[in-house]
């Protein structure tokens, strides 16, 4: 079924497709094998690492040979006693000795302090108040496994060695009259680990658990294991298929999307699954069809064009992130734009193609789904029927909640912690959190100077000085230490020169007096990005004042650029949802034909962004990659639904002779389809709830919510604003 005006071809080719399944599976092998190619072939280069800030850090490690793989182990309690001393000694022994440890840096390791007590190391320039303090000690420690692609969160596949070299720790400590000590792992390794662990752990349950939902309320909607079947495998085959593709075609890199990219498919292509199964029983049920194959090309004939529309706008969406500013932000929307499209294209391959098979056969026993208000007592019709009496009212009301709601949202401001990224209550969230309050944090900074040979020595070490003096002005910088404090422990009268004869395993991460370059170290806790950004821009503005003519001096490190970079991607999700909002729009005024259609869109889908983000605001929360995808992702799903409306209207309103006729029988028409994939989707979110990382519970909040508000507003507001907008004689082109 075509509506006037509209061309035939998408619905003809459709379902000349269905009617030929041996060119849907000549088609369907094509794309199957480039997406094993793509599977089996070497996962793409991540891009984020393309950045500037990144490729500083990374320029920056190399040269100073820092220890990307370093970590911290975390002494908790006062070490400086006698035996609190020799068991924290027999601890490192027993520490460098496992096989994936390369070594551990302990005060006495020092030039100077070989002989000396952990006391009277805590006084020393290099030492006190940096690795050794009143509330314990930090023992950095290398390992002599491979660089973690932390930046990229593209974890490798070694076994934890977290769990092994803090328990190793602390049998050592107890058995050497340490029991007063605790230790616990920390620093970028151990952090970088957790999360690794706890996101791939969280991946399967996030599509395991949201496809068993799906398949569960499935069934119980159409109680038939046939037509529950037919409804959840299409999108089974979207996720090979658009995972595969991605990848064959060098797209999907990082692993933030490579944890979206399965549930957005998913999502997506359940909810087109499931109106095109409704279409079939429906058509079987009408007598519009006599056997499944003829009941998958009657429903492609009539929802493949919606459907087709859902995934433009979806894909439209996503597709505006490539405008931002950022690579993470611009690969994440071609990822998600092109498997919008693969799971359209796999869902109309593969439904009419199992329609042929036993789950398409006795359609005609399957009992229509009953969302329609007579399986509830009529009251989901007796709220359509309320809302379509005082259509005006209505259509002011759900204008009012919009701008009041986009109002208040305007409040929220982006930020982001590392602790949203580990399992609350995890040993690694633990340590992060008692070293952040009791040792100051353990992700490194650092300031970069880099001078000509026009500059003297004495210039260059009063440089440093003062760099030393900017960093340790900072409320939020512990641990502060340059060269200027390697020639302060070696004496008032040290000369730069003496630095050269300091040994280079201690020379080397703080200068190279060859290429004229010097590092100095700080720790910053994780405050979040709101605090540390702030911080980050008036250290520059300190280091601004020092700079001297032949000297270029630079805030670098990875969780400098980790922090930045993610305010970035924030910053560029933020406005291009907005872009993503008003793209969508246009291209359902345009799809329709319509202006007013596309105006009538505009409250229904604005309205659940707006309440989501409102509420997140009432409640003190910020904004960040995690929400800002939830909402962008909501606003295609919820544009799904409306559109299915819109195009039932369109069919019926030529029909009626009342607007509020058509809106009430467009509504009570689609509402099955519409329940059902809200109940699906949303139980499917709603299982988030239970994830024991806060990023994953945020996510699914935020979307199970909009996805609520997005279905009352497409069931009670939309109608009325249709009728409200109706043009004159019935018309809706504009």
């Amino acid at each position: 079924m075509t509506l006037p005006g509209r061309s035939n071809f998408l619905p003809r080719a459709a379902v000349a497709l269905s009617e030929r399944p041996r060119w849907s599976l000549a088609l369907l092998a094509v794309l199957l094998t480039l997406a094993v190619l793509g599977l089996l072939g070497d996962a793409p280069q991540d891009r984020l690492q393309d950045d500037s800030g990144w490729s500083q850090a990374q320029m920056t490690r190399e040269e100073f040979e820092l220890d990307w793989d370093a970590g911290f182990l975390a002494i908790f309690g006062d070490v400086t006693g006698p035996a609190e001393e020799a068991a924290v000694r027999a601890m490192v022994e027993r520490v460098e000795a496992l096989p994936w440890v390369a070594d551990v840096s302990a005060p006495w390791d020092l030039p100077g302090l070989s002989g000396a007590s952990l006391q009277e190391a805590s006084t020393h320039e290099l030492v006190g108040g940096t690795l050794v303090g009143p509330a314990g000690a930090l023992f950095p420690l290398t390992l002599e496994k491979g660089e973690a692609a932390w930046a990229s969160f593209l974890y490798d596949s070694d076994p934890d060695w977290r769990g092994p070299t803090r328990e190793a720790a602390q049998e050592a400590l107890d058995a050497s009259g340490g029991q007063g000590l605790e230790v616990g792992m920390s620093g970028l390794a151990a952090v970088v680990e957790a999360q690794g662990t706890a996101f791939e752990g969280e991946r399967w349950r996030f599509m395991g658990f949201g496809a068993l939902l799906g398949f569960l309320i499935a069934s119980a909607a159409f109680r038939n294991v046939r037509a529950t079947f037919l409804a959840g495998l299409p999108p089974v085959f979207g996720v090979v298929l658009s995972v595969g593709l991605a990848r064959f075609v060098g797209l999907g890199a990082d692993g933030f999307t490579t944890i979206v990219l399965p549930l957005l498919v998913l999502t997506i292509g359940f909810a087109d699954s499931l109106h095109l199964v409704v279409g079939m029983v429906k058509a079987r049920s009408d007598g519009h069809a006599e056997d499944g194959a003829s009941a998958a090309s009657f429903a492609l004939g009539e929802l493949v064009w919606p459907c087709a529309l859902t995934s433009l706008t979806t894909a439209i969406g996503f597709a505006s992130l490539s405008l931002a500013g950022h690579s993470l932000v611009v690969e994440f929307g071609l990822s998600c734009a092109l498997a919008t499209a693969i799971t359209f294209v796999a869902v109309i391959l593969v439904t009419p193609l199992l329609a042929r098979t036993p789950l398409g056969g006795r359609l005609d026993a399957v009992r229509p789904p009953r969302f329609d208000g007579e399986a509830s007592g009529g009251a989901v019709r007796a709220l359509v029927d309320a809302s379509l009496r005082r259509p005006r009212l209505v259509a002011v009301i759900g204008l009012a909640a919009t701008v009041a709601s986009v109002a208040v949202a305007s409040g929220l401001r982006a930020d982001r912690l590392v602790m949203t990224d580990l399992a609350e209550g995890s040993e690694a969230a633990r340590t992060l959190q008692r070293v952040d309050r009791e040792m100051g944090g353990v992700f490194p900074i650092q300031v970069r100077l880099d001078w000509e040979e026009t500059v003297s020595s004495a210039e260059i070490r009063e440089i440093v000085e003062e760099v030393e003096r900017a960093m340790g002005q900072e409320p939020l910088f512990a641990g502060v230490v340059g060269p200027a404090g390697i020639l302060r422990a070696i004496g008032p009268a040290a000369s730069w020169d003496m630095l050269r004869l300091v040994p280079e395993r201690w020379r080397k991460p703080f200068i190279d007096l060859e290429t004229r370059r010097a590092l100095v170290h700080a720790r910053v806790p994780d405050a979040g990005s709101a605090a540390l950004i702030p911080a980050f821009e008036r250290t520059r503005e300190r280091l601004v004042g020092i700079v001297r003519p032949g000297c270029e001096i630079a805030l670098v490190g990875d969780h400098v650029a980790y922090l930045e970079t993610v305010d970035d991607v924030t910053r560029d999700l933020a406005w291009s949802l907005a872009l993503a909002a008003v793209l969508i729009l246009v291209t359902l005024a345009l799809a329709f034909r319509s202006w007013r259609l596309g105006l009538a869109s505009v409250v229904p889908n604005l309205l659940p962004l707006g309440v989501s983000a409102a509420g997140l605001a009432l409640t003190g929360g910020h904004v960040d990659v995690s929400t800002l995808t939830a909402l962008t992702l909501s606003l295609g799903i919820a544009t799904d639904d409306t559109i299915h409306v819109l195009a039932r209207w369109e069919r019926t309103r030529i029909h009626c002779a009342s607007a509020v006729l058509a809106a009430r029988a467009a509504i009570l028409r689609t509402l099955p389809a519409l329940t059902m994939t809200t109940l699906t989707l949303t139980a499917a979110f709603g299982q988030l709830l239970t994830s024991a990382l806060p990023t994953i519970r945020d996510f699914g909040l935020l979307a199970g919510i909009t996805l609520v508000v997005a279905f009352l507003a497409d069931v009670l507001l939309l109608p009325s604003i249709l009728v409200v907008l109706d043009a004159p004689g019935g018309r809706t082109e504009g």
